[in-house]
């Protein structure tokens, strides 16, 4: 974790050090949730990320989804609902526990059926422990 603003760390280091970053794509490593209700359909109404508690659920599962279906699996997604204002996308909700898989080359090895696994958009899906999917 960086302790210090990205900018400053150049400055930090020696003229011979190496320099170099990872990038992600947003999904996959930041959804914050720091709204309230009304800021978060202001933010929505602009067409950005919402940074809402139901925002952050949702992108959670859609997350899970997206790494399910990198392993080769079917992922349907469900229609968006509205609360209080705001529309997300929370089904189906999937959930990875750390001790199914931590790494994404765990979670391929863990999801073995890869094209045989199917969650439908009304299934709700929980994954923890020692558990490889060959077929769902």
């Amino acid at each position: 974790r960086l302790e210090c603003m990205m900018q400053e760390l150049p400055k930090l280091l020696p003229a011979h050090a190496k320099v170099g970053f990872t990038q992600f794509e947003r999904w996959f490593s930041f959804s914050p949730v720091k709204n309230a209700i009304g800021d978060a359909v202001a933010q929505a109404a602009k067409g950005n990320y919402a940074a809402s508690p139901g925002a952050g659920e949702a992108a959670v599962y859609e997350a899970n989804a997206a790494l399910l279906r990198l392993a080769g699996a079917t992922v349907e997604a469900g229609a968006p609902s509205s609360f209080l204002g705001l529309t997300l996308g929370l089904s189906p909700p999937i959930s990875l526990s750390p001790r199914f898989a931590l790494t994404t080359d765990e979670l391929m090895r863990r999801v073995s059926g890869g094209a045989a696994v199917r969650i439908s958009a009304a299934s709700a899906l929980e994954l923890d422990g020692d558990i490889e999917l060959s077929s769902l």
